[in-house]
């Protein structure tokens, strides 16, 4: 979520909102689920294109690199900054 959603450096990756006691307001939890589900929905897609193709481990590990590197990095590049109400994202 502070990759995603957190202060922007360099338009890159989010720096702040990573401690889930810092200024964490119902909004804001309410926001951060609903961002937990979207992510799992981005592993489940690639689940479905790859069933039975590939091992489980191989799956598990791809699952992990999507979910903690690729969707929040991506994420801040479109979104960044809506929390902050700035939309710093640059694409």
């Amino acid at each position: 979520f502070g990759l995603m959603f957190g202060q922007s450096w360099h338009g890159l990756i989010g720096t702040s909102f990573f401690s889930p006691l810092e200024e964490m307001t119902p909004w804001l939890w309410a926001f951060f689920l609903f961002q937990v589900v979207f992510c799992g929905t981005a592993t489940t897609i690639i689940s479905g294109a790859v069933a039975e193709r590939i091992r489980f481990s191989s799956y598990l590990i791809i699952s992990l690199l999507v979910s903690l590197v690729f969707y929040p990095i991506f994420g801040q590049w479109v979104w960044g900054g809506t929390i902050e109400g700035t939309g710093a994202g640059w694409l």
